[in-house]
């Protein structure tokens, strides 16, 4: 794995400028207000980002972070607008709104990740899609798909970083890694 540029701080809750319970990773992003690419630190939060908090705890690298990030915002983007139930206290109208049509970055966005998916197989893709998609921390999914032991959840842990590096690859934000 490439070395990482992100460090984990635990702030205790005494800290006025954060929030009780904030846990926070240092990392060192490019500046998007400076012209020629300078670098800057930034705290960032990682209590409901599992990929964050892999990565500040140097578990996965800066490719598997930008690969899980891309595929976070594809399925951003394939996400279709909020659906509301019926509310069967209001009363009854006729001409409700229609349902925007779904856009090319949106069709774009879906085949990519079905693409993906193919790639990742049955179980990679269910498993991208709950860490990545649902934001549950690999423990949680380890026991969604009833993996209860430490080896289990370890195994888990390995095959999501393992996902992360496939797609990596796929979009060329890693080179293969070739074993002779």
């Amino acid at each position: 794995m490439a070395k990482t540029l992100c460090e984990t701080v635990y702030v205790p809750s005494q800290t006025a400028d954060l929030t009780i319970n904030s846990v926070v990773a240092v990392a060192i992003v490019t500046d998007p207000h400076s012209d020629r690419g300078e670098k800057i630190q930034v705290v960032r939060s990682i209590r409901d980002d599992p990929l964050g908090w892999m990565h500040s705890r140097r578990q996965i690298d800066d490719a598997q972070l930008a690969a899980g990030r891309k595929w976070q915002k594809l399925h951003e983007i394939s996400t279709i607008g909020p659906i509301s139930a019926i509310d069967p206290a209001k009363e009854a109208v006729d001409g409700g709104e229609m349902r925007e049509p779904l856009t090319n970055l949106q069709i774009d966005a879906f085949k990519e990740l079905s693409k993906v998916s193919r790639e990742l197989g049955e179980f990679g893709g269910a498993l991208v899609r709950a860490v990545l998609g649902r934001g549950l921390s690999v423990a949680s999914a380890a026991a969604e798909f009833n993996f209860s032991s430490k080896y289990e959840t370890e195994y888990i842990g390995r095959r999501f970083r393992e996902c992360l590096e496939t797609l990596a690859i796929h979009w060329g934000l890693a080179a293969p890694k070739w074993k002779t």
